[in-house]
């Protein structure tokens, strides 16, 4: 799977994507089109783009949250991670799904976790 590497971070209450990222031994600098520089701090998620988008076009990050749908489940709420080299729905905190199992007719993301946390209660 061919993919274009990208990355987006929540910060100060807003999400920024990052267009350039530039790293050294101890820290890394993140650039974007509004003249944002980020220094990496443990305190500033960066998400990373799974190459995929929905049913309406959107990106889909991981950190993003997304309605899923399923013939033998219908309509379902979770949450996208990346674990183990592999980008997963994480439907409950037993069970992931890989994303690359689902059609993306059926995924449309609603929110992300830091701007919409309470999608996933």
């Amino acid at each position: 799977m061919n993919r274009e590497i990208r990355f987006r971070a929540f910060f100060k209450g807003e999400m920024f994507q990052l267009d350039q990222i530039t790293t050294s031994a101890k820290a890394w600098t993140c650039e974007n089109g509004r003249g944002v520089s980020l220094i990496y701090q443990s305190n500033i998620p960066v998400m990373q783009f799974t190459g995929l988008s929905d049913k309406n076009g959107r990106e889909i990050y991981e950190g993003d949250i997304c309605e899923t749908y399923t013939v033998d489940d219908g309509k379902l709420i979770d949450k996208v991670i990346f674990e183990r080299g592999s980008f997963l729905f994480q439907c409950d905190k037993k069970l992931s799904l890989p994303i690359g199992e689902y059609k993306t007719d059926y995924i449309e993301v609603i929110g992300n976790i830091y701007e919409t946390p309470q999608l996933l209660k």
